[in-house]
């Protein structure tokens, strides 16, 4: 039979454990805040690593549109970086194809001379056979097929071509001789910077 002592002690126990066990009840019950936020620590702030992971394509099509040495066309901007999200500040009325088609960025520089110009448009696909359709399915019936990058073709003035996942697309104003020029060394420019450029 437990002694008097032991009774106590079993019974400050017993009380002890009632005790805790009512505290935990109530801390379940009552939202923590700090419960219900992500740890920060788990995470890289979204607008950082987008910029991370565009800028080596970014600087791919800035120094391939630098080394079209002519003093008579110049670049108007900085190569500048289109996430998902401002699309359709370059391309709107399209970039909901785009996007539907898992673009990841865009990236878009012009050179001008007077009143003609060269757009180069790289469309970050995320994967070779992504770029691949946005090549076929905005190639017309009939153009030519040019050997730049992995396929591409040609109208007019302007060069559309696939490297890796990117999809590219150099944009002629016109298709005068000295503006077709200017796109074309562009385009053998930029395709191997394109190959270059790991995709992210």
């Amino acid at each position: 039979m437990p002694s008097r002592r032991e009774q106590v002690m079993g019974g400050v126990l017993v009380a002890l454990l009632a005790v805790m066990a009512a505290a935990v009840y109530r801390a379940g019950t009552r939202p923590t805040p700090d419960l219900l936020l992500p740890d920060a620590s788990l995470f890289v702030p979204t607008a950082e690593a987008a910029r991370r992971n565009s800028e080596p394509l970014r600087r791919a099509v800035a120094s391939a549109v630098s080394a079209i040495a002519d003093p008579a066309w110049r670049v108007e901007a900085d190569a500048t970086v289109f996430e998902p999200d401002r699309l359709h500040e370059k391309i709107d009325g399209r970039a909901e194809l785009y996007l539907r088609a898992g673009v990841r960025r865009l990236v878009a520089v012009t050179i001008a001379s007077g009143d003609r110009f060269v757009d180069a448009l790289v469309y970050d696909m995320g994967r070779p056979d992504a770029a691949d359709e946005r090549l076929a399915d905005e190639r017309p019936a009939g153009v030519s097929g040019i050997e730049i990058g992995r396929r591409g073709y040609t109208v007019a003035g302007s060069r559309f071509f696939v490297v890796a996942c990117y999809y590219a697309q150099i944009l002629a104003s016109d298709d005068s001789a000295e503006t077709a020029r200017v796109a074309e060394a562009l385009a053998h420019r930029l395709a191997p910077a394109l190959g270059n450029t790991r995709c992210r």
